[in-house]
């Protein structure tokens, strides 16, 4: 089963308040101390209803790291090759620390997940770093 395509604004309206939600809760909590009650409560919406959109807790995890990635790896894929090194390595970290400060919960959410293994975000990590 995977998870319902929003058909109409009021489903892409639920969608959103509900990854909203799994965000906020994710990025305090983490994966494993997340759950959907939780996530039901902070959305405003009964449990069968984020079960509607997303079958899992896995799957509303999922839907926000697919999100996360190019936006995070976007830094990384911005370094030249041919620049001058330190020059590149001070940009990207600048580029880093903006993300940070403009998206603290996806920074938590995201260093969580590295710090966890890193193994729901590996596939889309492997080809960024095997360049």
């Amino acid at each position: 089963m995977t998870d319902h395509p929003p058909r109409t604004r009021i489903q892409q309206r639920n969608r959103e308040t509900i990854l909203g939600a799994a965000l906020e809760v994710f990025s305090q909590h983490g994966f494993r101390g997340a759950t959907l009650d939780q996530i039901a409560q902070a959305a405003g919406l009964s449990k069968p209803n984020l079960l509607y959109y997303f079958p899992s807790k896995e799957a509303m995890h999922e839907a926000l790291l697919a999100g996360l990635m190019d936006t995070w790896l976007a830094p990384l894929r911005a370094l030249d090759p041919g620049g001058e090194p330190l020059d590149e390595i001070l940009g990207y970290v600048h580029r880093k620390l903006l993300l940070s400060r403009d998206f603290p919960r996806e920074s938590r959410l995201f260093a969580n997940e590295i710090l966890q293994g890193a193994e729901r975000i590996r596939p889309t990590l492997e080809p960024t770093f095997s360049k």
